[in-house]
């Protein structure tokens, strides 16, 4: 967990008030007031506040397609990697990753562990969190089915709760051959 501490000290209406602010992960502000005076104050409980602040952040998600193969064979097995990269500047959270690849493949599963595990993918995989300059492969598999086409265009996009600073970088497209071989 990144921790970063501001202290702030001000002079204002006779009486020093003291801020203290702290900035964690999940990029929100907490701020502990205090005033204290030089006379004598009867409640001197009130004399506290604090205040929770999310920040709006900012993050630059990017994907790419990255295929073993530039065809595939129907009914043979075909991989392929997704690679979700986090260009900063801040952190990102709750990532959403759509591929649909359910036309042309079939039996899908993917791995985010370099193929060690293996689940069942439905088009969509949600990510927790992504730090700020960090990446991450997802590994999709299945069956190639044939489409009736030579050619399939597949499209990936990411996205997360967070503002990005370039979305022409969240959409990967990528053009692939069918190859039949009936016998």
């Amino acid at each position: 967990m990144k921790l970063i501490r501001w202290w702030i000290y001000n002079q204002n209406w006779n009486c020093s008030k003291k801020e203290r602010v702290i900035r964690t992960f999940s990029f929100c502000i907490k701020n502990n007031a205090t005033v204290s005076l030089s006379t004598f104050y009867p409640n001197p409980d009130n004399n506290i506040a604090i205040e929770y602040t999310r920040l709006k952040t900012k993050t630059d998600l990017s994907i790419c397609q990255i295929w073993c193969q530039n065809s595939v064979v129907v009914s043979n097995v075909a991989q392929f990697v997704l690679r979700v990269s986090n260009h900063g500047p801040h952190n990102a959270s709750n990532i959403v990753i759509n591929n649909d690849v359910s036309r042309f493949l079939s039996n899908l599963e993917y791995s985010i562990d370099g193929g060690v595990t293996w689940n069942s993918y439905t088009g969509s995989i949600n990510i927790s969190d992504l730090y700020d300059c960090d990446s991450i492969d997802i590994l999709i598999r299945g069956t190639v089915i044939f489409t009736g086409n030579n050619y399939i265009r597949n499209v990936a996009t990411v996205s997360s709760d967070n503002e990005d600073c370039n979305i022409r970088n969240n959409t990967s497209e990528k053009i692939i051959k069918f190859i039949s071989y009936y016998r």
